[in-house]
């Protein structure tokens, strides 16, 4: 029979390769070993790790990377059996040990998998093998994985001591490939032991240093570098690193840090934007450079550190230097070359894809360049092992590449930012700077766009290809299983959202707003007796999944809307309730049970009275895993649910089981499923539901800390009953803390981590700024108040940090920090710095905190206030008004490997804005001139262009305004202008006052507009751009009629700010303002009477000698809504600092426009008048 793998775990545990070559001998390999903790196995030497993460899991791919080996510790969160994909499945012994054996076979996708049937006693994870390859005989790949199990150690007993034999699959043997135009060869260093990829024309240099063993690669133009330095061990590497980062690269900031592994070495790679000096022997030197570090250790303590090198404006090389950085191995010249990656499509799977894809594109697609594709995208996902693309096609006349891919994770939830470092190598090597990637198994399909360091991805979700085939009349190909015919629907229903009112629905059973639901062995009739009040579920042993229950007719949960909450309370009898399962479900999905179409997902487990628990799944994210207290308090579950996605969970008792945030996209209305189903396909299980109820209740969340602030207010982010909508855990990446780590018990956020954690980081942050300072100067202020329990607390860090935050990531630069800490010896001392240890100050301090602590800001500062805490403060730049700012709180020892505590019970934001202060120049000083760049006219300073489906025709000029439309047939289609000519030229003059642009709209014809800044006059700004400034309106959502301020400098330095409608219709004059200050930017809204609202963001390249271009577009959200803008005069030049006197005036007038006789007059008069004051 054929089975249905659950993606969650089959692309877990497996990258699927896709091309295979010709059989050939089986040779003998040298045998490497791997840790997952108690257990080690060997696999061949020259399988390359693709993804690791210690003891817990490791991903090996073959040298031609047509074989995937995966072993990891598994909790068993879905089942293992009964999947529609299933070959076959038996008991097997590894290792001496009861195991699983399960075959599988996905279209020509083999995978063979073997878990052990006992779990680890500290915390039930079974040990898990899996191998797949493609097009791969089961005995051929049967053999293969039985030979690496044979390998299989525990705790360090019976481990091989013979080179490991495996049988040669068919079409594993290396192939001769064709050498592309710019051939590689292999180099094998000796005196390091080093081998890689050289590029044809690309010098090498070695060199011996103290403690390391160097060797330098340069492109032929000298732009570009790699350095590889090996050291045996961490003293010597210390002198290498502190060599390299004082005399070659310094750091100007860090823009990523990410886990990798590279030639049997553990580390990271760091991200830096850096001024390059040339290494000895070498010429290249570059002001502002891309730097990417890869810095491991091995399993000896040895230490290897490499580097690629590139200038800031040549993102190109990325995709060549990506390839050479991973081409570096130890013991040996690299077995392949650069750049062979093969796609093979398949094309019964394309073809079911077909209808849908001439639709979104038009029927011009065809299949992609397969000398292209293996020399840049294919090398990409090589590169990134939880990709695979499956086919790829060249659309638009070539100017748009759409992927088809099958993702390791789902991109649409919290695990989206792991797509990032993958679809920016893809864009440094596709035309256009944009593409399109189909995710095949979750429908989703993302329209990426970008360049460098700037990321947009846009996402929806796509309908099944087949059925979609099916609506046109067209016939998909049949899959090699029947499909299981749909439940049929209710003919003719009138309006759901009204037939199944909210209240309590099962006092209405039998009603016909209730339909039966049965799937996989499931029987209404059978299994389910309803009446009055209470619905009995029983689903006998061997009824497969048996899922049995009920669904409501129409749509009876609305979701939440601003002002409101919805909550449904379900009912059980415990003493007769095994697992009962609650689901919400959008309409149009409605009747189907596969868990991939559940929004929400409620779970009751009660199978085990003495471990009764509740789950909950949003979307395809298992969100919370919470044990109940005792069986009884599932007698009522209640789940809350609040405007943008906030969920949380109490228990009978009233107690807050937990809380998560829906990632997804909130519909209008979902479905009511009410259910119980097998738990492992074979069981017989039941439930008793004695009440389902829906209810909305009024909900006023209070001040809000991201809308302007009029006036002092306070605004709560965190109650110590749930994480709240705010923050998310931080669990570093490449530590093997787990989530359950970080509680919430007793009213606060508890950690208590033991001794011999290390740095011991753990807790929490917010993914969006959560500090926004209005109106700092003169006198504004901003706070973030910390409630503790001194008593739980020993070590804690606060952070406030400026860059984008990601889940996994420590707070990059600009950051501000305080780390408070108790010493062994009971003393404490308060440290504060910011980006990287500068401005440190480090006190003494109580060796208890206080219960409060507060974060003051003032513009340019940041001070740290408490009961007994010493005076301490230092000046940061990122404490500026309209600086949005993420908030960070974990622990940190005082020394690493302590033990340590930190229990948080609030945190509170406020506000002061500050007074008005008079943009005016002093009496009797005209203020600096602005120069018009834009009548409302047509002319050839502006060119009108059209992009992303876009009509530049659709640019029209009437009565002194300019018209930009599209037609909303295309996602994402602009219309608008772009400057001919540089707007800004920034010169010393920087330094002292910013340099404004200024833009009329007209906010009754415009639904939004895009922004960007661009040193080139590029007609495409979107996709290249040095400063981009979305502004548009939501039309529907939870903020339906509110306008979104975004504004960006690449993928991390980004804010976005939601600006109610009623401050714009009171306040706004139409006119939007960029400010451009020595690397910032700020975007403001000024209002007719009153402070104007700003948004500000820092990293970017305004900076002295820089000029930009300004393209000023349309926006639209969505296929079949309009966009529309209409834009007035635009005018440019230096701001008038407030109170500028004359003398000041003239050194930021235009050098044209200096009078030296008026200046030198100005001058007099202002030193008799300083004269006579200090007289």
């Amino acid at each position: 029979m054929t089975l249905h793998i659950p993606p969650s775990l089959l692309r877990r545990i497996a990258v699927i390769l896709l091309a295979l070559g010709l059989a050939g001998p089986a040779p003998a390999q040298g045998l490497e070993t791997h840790d997952l903790g108690e257990v080690t196995f060997a696999a061949p030497a020259d399988w390359q790790v693709t993804s690791e993460i210690r003891e817990r899991r490791v991903i090996l791919a073959s040298p031609d990377a047509r074989l995937t080996l995966a072993a990891f510790w598994w909790i068993a969160d879905e089942p293992l059996l009964g999947w529609p994909e299933e070959v076959q499945s038996g008991p097997v012994v590894v290792a001496g040990q009861p195991a699983t054996f399960v075959h599988s076979l996905q279209g020509a996708t083999r995978s063979m998998m073997v878990v052990l049937d006992e779990p680890r006693p500290e915390d039930g994870y079974r040990l898990l093998f899996d191998l797949s390859g493609e097009g791969i005989a089961a005995g051929d790949l049967q053999a293969a994985l039985w030979a690496i199990l044979g390998s299989i150690s525990f705790d360090g007993s019976g481990a091989p001591e013979t080179p490991l034999i495996l049988p040669q699959v068919p079409g594993t043997a290396p192939t001769a490939a064709p050498a592309p135009p710019d051939a590689e060869e292999a180099i094998f260093d000796a005196a390091s032991g080093i081998g890689l990829l050289r590029p044809a024309g690309w010098a090498l240099y070695t060199a011996d240093q103290p403690g390391a063993r160097l060797l330098t690669l340069v492109s032929p133009d000298a732009r570009a570098l790699m350095i590889v330095a090996l050291s045996p061990d961490d003293a010597a590497a210390q002198r290498t690193e502190d060599h390299f980062f004082s005399q070659w690269v310094v750091p100007r900031s860090i823009e990523a840090d990410d886990r990798a592994s590279l030639a049997g070495h553990d580390g990271s790679v760091l991200t830096i934007i850096a001024r390059i000096y040339a290494p000895a022997g070498t010429d290249p030197a570059f002001d502002r450079a891309v730097a990417r570090v890869f810095r491991g250790r091995d399993a000896a303590g040895g230490r290897m550190l490499v580097a690629t090198l590139r200038p800031e404006d040549d993102p190109g090389a990325d995709a060549r230097l990506a390839q050479m950085m991973a081409s570096v191995t130890r013991g040996a010249a690299p077995v392949a070359p650069l750049g062979t990656a093969a796609l093979s499509p398949d094309t019964d799977a394309l073809a079911v894809w077909t209808p849908m894809l001439e639709a979104l594109f038009g029927g011009d697609c065809v299949p992609a360049d397969a000398t292209w594709f293996a020399s840049g995208p294919g090398a990409v996902f090589a590169r990134h092992g939880y990709a695979t693309a499956e086919w790829a096609l060249s659309c638009k006349a070539g100017a748009l590449p759409v992927f088809g891919m099958d993702f390791a994770y789902d991109m649409r939830g919290p695990t989206g930012d792991y797509f990032t470092p993958l679809f920016l190598d893809l864009l440094d090597v596709v035309p256009g700077g944009i593409f399109v990637a189909i995710e095949t198994t979750d429908l989703t399909v993302a329209v990426v766009e970008g360049g460098g360091d700037s990321l947009d991805i846009r996402q929806d979700d796509l309908p099944d290809p087949r059925a979609y085939a099916a609506s046109l009349g067209a016939t998909a190909p049949a899959e090699t299983a029947p499909q299981p015919v749909p439940e049929p629907e209710a003919a003719a229903l009138p309006d759901l959202a009204r037939t199944v009112p909210q209240g309590e629905l099962l006092a209405a059973l039998p009603h016909p707003n209730w339909l039966p639901l049965e799937a996989d062995g499931g029987s209404f009739e059978g299994f389910a007796r309803s009446e009055a009040g209470s619905l009995t579920i029983e689903v006998p042993a061997g009824s497969r999944w048996g899922t049995t229950g009920i669904r409501t007719a129409g749509a009876v949960v609305t979701g939440p809307r601003i002002g409101s909450m919805q909550r449904i309370t379900v009912g059980l009898d415990p003493a007769r309730t095994a697992q009962a399962w609650l689901a919400l479900v959008p309409p149009d999905r409605a009747g189907e049970v596969d868990r991939d179409v559940n929004h929400y997902r409620l779970g009751v487990d009660l199978a085990d009275p003495a471990a009764p628990a509740v789950r909950l799944w949003l979307g395809k994210a298992k969100v919370l895993d919470m044990a109940l207290p005792s069986v009884e308090a599932a007698r009522e579950v209640t789940m809350e649910m609040y405007p943008q996605g906030y969920v949380r969970l109490f228990d009978a008792t009233g107690a807050v089981l937990g809380d998560a945030v829906f990632a997804g996209h909130l519909q209008a209305g979902y479905v009511l499923y009410a259910l119980a189903e097998s738990p492992d396909r074979a069981s017989a299980t039941r439930a008793a539901f004695t009440r389902i109820a829906v209810s909305t209740h009024p909900w006023e969340p209070g001040p809000a800390h991201d809308r302007f602030a009029y006036g002092p207010e306070m605004a709560p982010l965190f109650d110590g009953k749930g994480l709240g909508p705010h923050f998310r855990r931080l669990l570093p990446r490449g530590t093997n803390f787990s989530a359950e780590e970080i509680r919430i018990a007793e009213g606060a956020l508890a950690i208590d981590l033991p001794e011999g954690q290390g740095a011991a980081q753990l807790g929490i942050y917010s993914p969006e700024p959560v500090v926004w300072p209005d109106r700092l100067t003169p006198d504004g202020a901003a706070t973030v108040t910390v409630e503790l329990d001194p008593a739980r607390t020993s070590g804690m860090v606060l952070a406030l940090s400026v860059p984008r935050a990601s889940e996994g990531i420590m707070p990059t630069n600009p950051t501000w920090f305080m780390h408070w800490r108790r010493a062994a010896d009971g003393t404490g001392r308060i440290s504060t710095w910011h980006d990287s240890g500068r401005d440190l100050v480090e006190m003494e301090a109580p060796g208890i905190l206080p219960d409060q602590i507060t974060l003051g800001i003032r513009e340019g500062r940041v001070d740290v206030r408490g009961q007994g805490l010493p005076e301490i403060g230092i000046p940061w730049p990122g404490a500026a008004g309209g600086q949005g700012l993420r908030l960070f709180a974990f622990t940190q020892p005082d020394q690493p490997g302590m033990a340590v505590q930190m229990a948080i019970r609030s945190i509170r934001v406020g506000r002061e804005p500050g007074g008005m202060v008079s943009p005016d120049p002093a009496p009797g000083v005209a203020p600096l001139p602005a120069r018009a760049l834009f009548d409302g006219t047509a002319s050839d300073a502006w060119k009108p262009v059209g992009l992303r489906g876009g009509d530049p025709a659709s640019v029209r000029f009437a009565d002194g305004w300019m018209l930009a439309t599209t037609d909303g047939t295309a996602r994402d289609a602009a219309a608008g202008l772009v400057s001919a000519a540089p707007v800004a030229v920034l010169d010393h003059r920087l330094q002292r006052t910013p340099f404004r642009i200024a833009l009329t709209l007209d906010p009754a014809r415009t639904e939004g507009l895009q922004l960007y800044l661009s040193p080139q006059p590029n007609d495409d700004m979107i996709s290249a751009n040095e400063a981009a400034v979305v502004f548009q309106r939501a039309a529907d959502g939870v903020h339906a009629g509110d306008w979104q301020m975004t504004l960006a400098a690449g993928y991390w330095p980004t804010w976005s700010r939601w600006i109610d409608d009623r401050w714009l219709t009171e306040n706004w004059t139409g006119e939007i303002v960029l400010r451009l200050g020595v690397r910032w930017v700020s975007v403001v809204l000024p209002a007719a009477e009153g402070p104007p609202l700003e948004l500000r963001g820092t990293g970017f390249t305004s900076d002295l000698g820089k000029s930009f271009h300004l393209s000023v577009l349309s926006v639209t959200d969505a296929i079949g809504r309009p966009g529309n803008l209409t834009l007035g005069p635009i005018t440019a030049g230096w701001e008038t600092p407030p109170g500028m006197d004359a003398a000041a005036r003239f050194g930021l007038v235009d050098d044209a426009e200096f009078d030296v006789e008026a200046f030198l007059g100005a001058a007099l008069e202002k030193a008799a008048t300083d004269l006579e004051t200090d007289q």
